[in-house]
């Protein structure tokens, strides 16, 4: 993976070497240093490798070099690369061991670095040959991996999340908004604040706590978009936290404000199965996530998101009840890690068969 921050396709990995079972190994490497999820990722790792570079000086020969000592070295027979520069050190790392690869966006846009665009594109075009598997984490990244020109069939494995078997107790309405995504132009900041300043000026209770990369104090930029419209008093900006459950337990809602870019948040499925109900955008397959129609709105629609979220500050409380119980059973039917655990390990089990076939 590139890094040990906090992301969905980290909490994947950890989810998975949570319940891929003591007969499956699993070594993760990490292109960059160590992160928030450092210790979470170590916890269920048989090994775990920060190879130390940067955005700056991430060579992906010199990584593919790396990876393919630790193959050797842990005997690894399958390398499941998530996320674009790690998918290319996949690519590089020679070896006959099995290669996948899963999809976690639905596209990139203009605001997105050249590089990055790129990187997506040439693992696009080469991803028939370089992959024995192409994994999509849901409908919509498979339909975009078919625009983008991936010439293999694409599997879809939904992103799951460990669901408790019974449903949660009844929430304290507690006004809290949360929103735990990382700062980047597709999770659209700024509509979400012009959103809640409108919350705000009607609901005096509600408050907005933000949390991910780059959310945190010593951002000048979203410091200077809170105090613009008048909300340092109503936002909390915590930055990269490495246990959410804390903050789920506490919030009233979580809240997706994407313009595009996403597939399945991670955050929204983990969400859901805390019975906390779901207010999004309709961007990739979002529109799992929430389970009653006023929660969905158009994205880059700052009158529609804060409809949607004083929707859900603003029903009774047996019909909040209603929606937090139906948010459980909603990740309960629909977005298990088991599920996503067993088509993992049959999809590694293909890729291995296949590739002893290939060698004898």
């Amino acid at each position: 993976m590139n890094s040990a921050d906090t992301g969905g396709a980290q909490t994947l990995i950890e989810a998975l070497g949570r319940r891929l079972g003591p007969d499956v190994e699993m070594h993760t490497a990490v292109l960059l240093g160590a992160d928030v999820l450092s210790p979470r990722l170590e916890a269920v790792s048989a090994s775990l490798t920060h190879l130390g570079l940067t955005t700056r000086t991430l060579r992906a020969d010199r990584a593919a070099a790396a990876v393919r000592a630790l193959v050797r070295r842990h005997g690894v027979d399958v390398v499941h690369s998530h996320l674009f520069q790690a998918d290319v050190v996949n690519i590089l790392t020679r070896g006959s061991h099995g290669r996948v690869t899963t999809v976690h966006t639905t596209g990139m846009t203009a605001s997105d670095p050249v590089r990055s665009r790129l990187l997506a594109r040439a693992v696009a075009v080469v991803s028939a040959r370089a992959f024995d598997a192409s994994v999509a984490c849901g409908p919509a990244a498979q339909a975009y991996m078919r625009r983008a020109g991936y010439g293999s069939t694409s599997d879809v494995v939904r992103n799951g999340v460990p669901v408790p078997v019974a449903p949660p107790a009844a929430r304290e309405r507690s006004g809290v908004v949360l929103c735990l995504s990382r700062w980047h132009p597709m999770k659209d900041h700024a509509t979400l604040l012009d959103a809640f300043a409108v919350v705000a000026a009607a609901d005096a209770r509600a408050t907005l706590v933000l949390a991910g990369s780059g959310t945190g104090p010593d951002n000048d930029e979203l410091a200077a978009m809170v105090r613009h419209r008048g909300l340092e008093r109503r936002v909390a900006r915590l930055g990269p936290v490495q246990d959410v459950g804390e903050l789920l337990a506490r919030a009233e809602l979580l809240v997706i404000s994407s313009s595009y870019g996403e597939a399945l948040p991670m955050a929204g499925a983990e969400a859901l199965a805390a019975g906390l109900p779901v207010v999004s955008t309709d961007v990739g397959d979002c529109a799992t996530l929430t389970v009653d129609p006023r929660l969905l709105c158009r994205p880059r629609d700052p009158d529609a998101l804060a409809r949607a979220i004083r929707t859900v500050l603003g029903v009774p409380g047996q019909e909040y009840d209603d929606l937090a119980r139906g948010s459980w059973a909603r990740a309960r039917t629909t977005l298990s890690v088991d599920e996503a655990v067993d088509r993992y390990r049959a999809l590694y089990e293909r890729v291995v068969a296949a590739a002893s076939r290939a060698v004898a």
